[in-house]
């Protein structure tokens, strides 16, 4: 593949455009592991951009994966989004960019309504969350409940296999509509049209997280891929049929491997989750929640600030113009709003209610993040709020 349109992550786009350091892009991905939150979140959460700036950054990365512009045309969109506080679409255009008629845009949420696993109101509705709350829609769809939180993950996987060029749209579509006819993964719906190739490279990268995370051997992956070609299966399905793993842990290493190739962890992060899954019998959340306990065991607390700000409700500037010098901190921010009304009472209870839910572990900042959202602008109460996401509150 060109190199121009090389799939890019977003640290990657945004050093190469000179918007981050590299030592801000470590301090960044650090906390973002430590928090198990985006990485453009934790970007605006700690001052190196703005809203409008990770926007612009995330919707260039976008076009540089769906090859429809190339990695040095977004470079130069992005300085000028930068430097004139423009949009990203106002800078393409006034670089003279067209949008490639070769190829077409890969969103997540239009592979998931082409394939009816979303219908128009729920995708707008999850768009609608994910704008206000500033998560990323694939994010947004994982706190759903299911089925959609299981759409999700054979979208995402779809979605990555047509950008690494590995099928094609419309076959990983057909896939997608098999996957939820049958209730089946996107492999095994690929497999019934035929496309073995893809389905074997898939898993074989998937084995390669199994291996690194001591869950498999090498003998045994080739033992499940001989076994794959005899009976036509994937070579993931033919892995738990030969017992050398079990539903859950391979269902929690498609999804943390998923989560490696968004950007979302590190792959060092997803092994040893893996591991913890496997060995000690834990969920995803539980283990990446211990993997960062164990290695940001001095990892600050969140404050209701730092929840009100990741929800997007007030940025770093509003508390700021509350604080008088040298009187309060910041972590004192939550009272000067409710005290000046630019939060009421019942906005304020919400958000202690959230930060004890966290201290708890019934939650995650993700899913505090769609509560806010779900709370305060959908007027639901904190109980259905959690109903929503499939949450049972703790005792």
């Amino acid at each position: 593949m060109d190199e121009e349109y090389k799939a890019v992550l977003l640290g990657e786009l945004l050093t190469k455009a000179g918007l981050l350091t590299n030592e801000m892009l470590g301090e960044a991905l650090k906390r973002a592991q430590e928090t198990r939150l985006p990485l453009g979140k934790v970007l605006v959460w700690s001052d190196y951009l703005n809203e409008r700036q990770l926007q612009a950054a995330i919707e260039a990365q976008s076009l540089i994966n769906d090859r429809m512009l190339t990695i040095t045309d977004a470079v130069r969109a992005l300085n000028m989004v930068m430097d004139q506080r423009a949009t990203l679409d106002i800078a393409l255009d006034e670089l003279g960019w067209t949008p490639s008629e070769l190829f077409e845009r890969n969103r997540l949420g239009d592979l998931m309504l082409a394939a009816g696993m979303v219908s128009d109101d729920q995708l707008d509705e999850s768009l609608t969350a994910a704008l206000s709350t500033g998560l990323p829609l694939g994010q947004v769809l994982a706190c759903s409940p299911p089925p959609l939180s299981v759409y999700v993950r054979s979208a995402l996987t779809a979605q990555t296999m047509i950008r690494e060029g590995k099928i094609e749209r419309s076959l990983a579509i057909e896939a997608l509509k098999l996957s939820k006819q049958h209730q089946v993964t996107i492999e095994q719906g690929l497999l019934e049209l035929g496309i073995r190739e893809a389905v074997i490279l898939n898993s074989l990268e998937l084995s390669e997280l199994l291996i690194g995370s001591g869950v498999i051997t090498q003998a045994k992956t080739l033992r499940a891929v001989e076994y794959s070609l005899c009976g036509n299966k994937p070579i993931a399905e033919c892995l738990v049929e030969l017992g050398f793993v079990t539903e859950e842990t391979l269902a929690a290493a498609k999804t943390l491997r998923e989560s490696v190739n968004h950007g979302d962890i590190t792959r060092s992060l997803a092994t040893q989750a893996l591991r913890r899954v496997h060995d000690d019998g834990l969920n995803i959340s539980r283990a990446l929640a211990v993997e960062a306990d164990r290695t940001a065991a001095g990892l600050p607390k969140i404050t209701a600030t730092d929840l009100l700000r990741l929800a997007s409700f007030v940025t770093h500037d509003d508390i700021e113009k509350l604080v008088p010098s040298g009187n309060m901190t910041l972590e004192d921010g939550p009272d000067m709003l409710l005290a000046t009304k630019a939060i009421d009472e019942v906005t304020f209870a919400i958000i202690l209610q959230c930060l004890d839910l966290i201290e708890r572990s019934t939650i995650d900042l993700q899913q505090a993040i769609v509560i806010l959202h779900l709370c305060l602008r959908r007027n639901l109460t904190l109980a259905d709020s959690l109903a929503t996401l499939g949450i049972a509150p703790s005792a």
